[in-house]
Order: structure tokens, then sequence, then C-alpha cells
């Protein structure tokens, strides 16, 4: 899902809820800044990351675009007054969304902090308003001409990540918290352990999420429950 949200970062411009455009041209600007000075602002990012299409299918280098570490040196860029970089704020917190958000949805260290940590009774608050404020957010996302992203032909990344923010928190529901009828059977939920195949993939065949939300998240749901009976119905 990554790749395909990077794909539509770097081929389009997007606007958020306030309609401040979030544009790929400054990962551009920032790539040669660094290569000019020499430099790089504690970052990864490589000429590799800017001719993306060459190598599609190396996740590692949306994963390092979509960063906090990016958008940290947007920001460090922007409180210079370089002129490059007016207007990046909305770029900067599309960023650190979905880098926050791949971390919560990619935990794998039981012994990790903040949006790498598992999901548990005790970090709920953080994890959970931050879950609830990025699914609004990407509800909010739309194209140039205005249109919601989720409602166009590359609604897929998008709709993928709100299947699967539907998904980990109804499993967390059912196997941390319980039930009176299902007491819980983990004190943590690692997100790592499940297969973005199976919480995401089902988006790729989604034709149009807004009418076809429940049913896609049934279809996730009835494949989640294969491999975990307990799962609410």
């Amino acid at each position: 899902m990554l790749k395909l949200l990077r794909n539509t970062f770097a081929s389009q411009n997007m606007t958020d809820r306030n309609g401040d455009i979030i544009k790929w041209c400054y990962i551009e600007e920032l790539h040669k800044l660094q290569e000019a000075e020499g430099l790089r602002a504690a970052n990864k990012l490589r000429t590799a990351h800017i001719e993306w299409t060459r190598q599609k299918m190396k996740v590692n280098l949306a994963t390092q675009v979509l960063s906090s570490s990016v958008a940290n040196a947007l920001e460090f860029c922007l409180k210079l007054d370089l002129p490059q970089f007016k207007g990046c704020e909305a770029t900067i917190q599309f960023l650190r969304t979905f880098d926050r958000l791949f971390d919560i949805l990619n935990s794998r260290n039981p012994l990790a902090k903040n949006f790498k940590a598992p999901m548990r009774m005790h970090n709920r608050n953080l994890w959970q308003s931050f879950l609830d404020k990025t699914k609004v957010y990407i509800h909010n996302l739309k194209d140039s001409t205005g249109k919601p992203m989720i409602q166009t032909n590359r609604k897929t990344a998008f709709a993928g990540f709100l299947v699967a923010i539907d998904s980990v928190t109804a499993l967390f529901q059912q196997f941390v918290v319980g039930s009176p009828e299902h007491p819980p059977s983990m004190k943590y939920l690692l997100t790592y352990k499940l297969s973005q195949d199976l919480v995401l993939g089902c988006a790729h065949t989604n034709t149009n999420y807004t009418h076809t939300h429940t049913h896609t998240h049934t279809h996730t749901h009835t494949r989640l429950m294969a491999l975990c009976p307990g799962l609410p119905g």
C-alpha cells in the first residue's frame, strides 16, 4: 500500500481538508538541495527515490520517502525560509501521518515505544486517537479537481489504509479487550504478525469505496475470521 501511496503522491497534487496543497515537488527540491550541498539532513533521500519509476517494486524506496525523517528535513528547510519550500506544511503533515500509520500497522517489537509500540490497553489513548484522526484525514484528502481521493481511480491505497485501521481495531477489541462471552486472550497486538496482503489486499478489488466499504470490510473480516475464529461476526 505504501508503494501505491507513493505512486499517487509522486504523480499528482492533492489537497487536505484546509485546501492546502500536498506536492511531490518539495521532495525533489529537498533532493536537489542535499545534492548541491553534499549533505543530507538526517534522511535517506537519494536519486533512486526521485527516479522511483525505475524500481517501482522496492518497498524501501517508498517507506524512506514517506517518513518522518524527510518531513523533519522539509520542516528544517521551511524554518530556514528557503523560498522553494514555501507552503510545504501540508506535505509535511502528509508524510508524518502515513509514517506513523505505517508504524502502528507494522509493529513488531514488544518493547518498542510510541507509534512503533504494540497495541496495548495502557497506550490505547495514543494509537486510538491517532487512528480516529487519520481516518478523518484520509477521507478529506482530495485531488486537484476537488474529488475525494477515495472516489478516484487512485483510491486503492487510501481505501486500503482505511480498511486496515478498521481491521486492527476490531482485532484489538476481540483479543486484547475481550468481552464477557470471549475473555481476552492476548496482552497486546503486534500488527506485523498480520499479513498486509490479508488485511489490505482486498482494497485492490474495491471498485467504489464510498458505496462498497461495508462489503469490502465484510470481505476482509471474513478472511480474518478464517485465521481467527474468535473474531466477532
